[in-house]
């Protein structure tokens, strides 16, 4: 199998083409000109960070650190993967993901205070009073703080067009 392989991987391809009447038959350069594209946008390029320093800011999209571009009037702002961000987009993403974050933990505190209260109630008519007390304090305190983050999301204000 390995010598096949390697005799494969030599073989010269050009001139071999798809079947006729194929939708491959759209020349190479309609499908392979966008991704080409999107790789040439999608890093960031050595020289481009070589002399950029770290921003200090988490990319909005994958996390990874920032780095600030100043060869411009307006700095701007490129992930080591190429999610590249001007000051304003940079902003906007990050009150999107904040808002994002917001309302997963808004769920999952409004989850642990429904079931923390079905757990209070089933250990009280069970005459588990400790328990119940237990539950019940999760319960409030679940409570107050998933009325803490709707108060938080209804400050934010509805997001920016």
């Amino acid at each position: 199998m390995g010598p096949l392989l390697a005799k494969l991987t030599q073989d010269d391809v050009t001139g071999s083409g798809p079947p006729s009447g194929s939708l491959d038959e759209i020349p190479a350069g309609k499908h392979i000109d966008p991704e080409a594209a999107m790789t040439r946008v999608s890093s960031l390029p050595e020289r481009e960070h070589k002399d950029a320093s770290p921003a200090g800011y988490g990319c909005p999209s994958c996390g990874g650190s920032l780095f600030q571009i100043d060869d411009g009037v307006v700095p701007r702002y490129r992930c080591r993967i190429g999610h590249a961000w001007s000051p304003e987009t940079l902003l906007d993403e990050q009150a999107a993901a904040l808002e994002s974050a917001l309302w997963v933990a808004l769920r999952a505190l409004e989850e642990k205070a429904d079931l923390s209260h079905r757990l209070a109630r089933r250990n009280l008519d069970l005459g588990n009073k400790h328990a119940a007390a237990r539950f019940q304090a999760l319960f409030d305190d679940s409570s107050r703080s998933a009325s803490v983050v709707r108060d938080l999301i209804d400050r934010m204000g509805p997001p920016a067009a």
